[in-house]
């Protein structure tokens, strides 16, 4: 057998082994760039959606709170005029308190 008959397709199998191995390496890098892509973007969202929920939760804690006190304030004034009225009697000369 002739020993240039075996080496002869070596060569090119090596160096399309190395090609292939780089094509690889590079599809391998642009497949683990998208995988942490997808990664942080689920991680960013969920955080996002979270600080969303916590300043909706503030927004409106804060809104309840301004109208519990606007109504606090509006039965605190009606209580004052209402106990500063004088009594129809003319001989009752102070405050009605009851």
């Amino acid at each position: 057998m002739n020993l240039n008959y075996f080496h002869s397709y070596k060569l090119p199998a090596v160096i399309a082994f190395f090609i292939a191995m780089f094509i690889g390496s590079e599809f391998y890098r642009i497949r683990e760039l998208l995988a942490a892509l997808a990664m942080f973007t689920l991680l960013f969202g969920i955080l996002g959606m979270a600080f969303l929920t916590m300043f909706l939760v503030e927004q409106s804690a804060l809104k309840g709170v301004s109208y519990f006190e606007a109504g606090l304030a509006r039965v605190r004034a009606e209580h004052h005029n209402a106990s500063v009225q004088l009594h129809p009697d003319p001989a009752v000369k102070g405050p009605r308190w009851n």
